[in-house]
């Protein structure tokens, strides 16, 4: 006799005790650089999901400009750097971004982080960062394209309301009687448009 056996469904219970039991730790404790003078760092190993949504969206809406959809992928990097720093490691930028700069790339700091964190989540971080730079770019191009069409629509409207108003008018005549338009009351401006 064959009979399937089916599987057992773990439980939330049963599945927070797996999560404890892995042992995982939340946070780890690493200098910035080599050497006893260096500064310590607590780093996260993995942030929780209002961490992760905001490090996407704050990347995303770094590189990408809402006016115009231009998306400076050199943004992107350095974006997800910064991100990297504050969010993993809880480090306190300059405000400015040229200094921001200079120090994230200046040193080694962001991939000694790497090194500690849950590099599973960091990629799909990234991935989602993508997919929203994807995102902001075609609904700039949507919002374009629909604009480009109200535009087509209005031109079109005006064609067929000129075409309707000046349609039967014989444009060489009209042009051959301009001088003495200003002189004309209606009646004869009408009589002279139609011939």
């Amino acid at each position: 006799m064959n009979q399937k056996k089916t599987a057992r469904k773990i439980g939330a219970n049963r599945f927070q005790e797996i999560y404890e039991r892995q042992n995982l730790p939340e946070t780890v404790t690493c200098r910035c650089w080599d050497g006893e003078d260096a500064p310590e760092m607590t780093v996260k190993v993995r942030l929780s999901l209002q961490e992760a949504v905001d490090f996407v969206a704050e990347a995303v809406s770094q590189c990408v400009d809402a006016e115009d959809g231009a998306y400076l992928p050199i943004l992107k990097e350095f974006a997800v750097k910064r991100n990297l720093l504050r969010y993993y490691a809880s480090f306190k930028l300059p405000t400015d971004a040229h200094k921001q700069y200079r120090l994230i790339y200046g040193t080694h700091v962001c991939r000694r982080v790497l090194a500690l964190i849950d590099l599973e989540q960091y990629e799909e971080i990234l991935a989602a960062i993508d997919s929203g730079i994807a995102f902001e770019q075609q609904k700039i191009l949507s919002g374009e394209r629909a604009e480009l069409t109200r535009f087509i629509r209005q031109m079109e409207s005006m064609n067929a309301y000129f075409e309707q108003t000046f349609g039967n008018v014989d444009v060489q005549n009209l042009v051959k009687n301009l001088g003495q338009i200003k002189d004309m009351d209606e009646e004869k401006l009408k009589e002279v448009l139609k011939n």
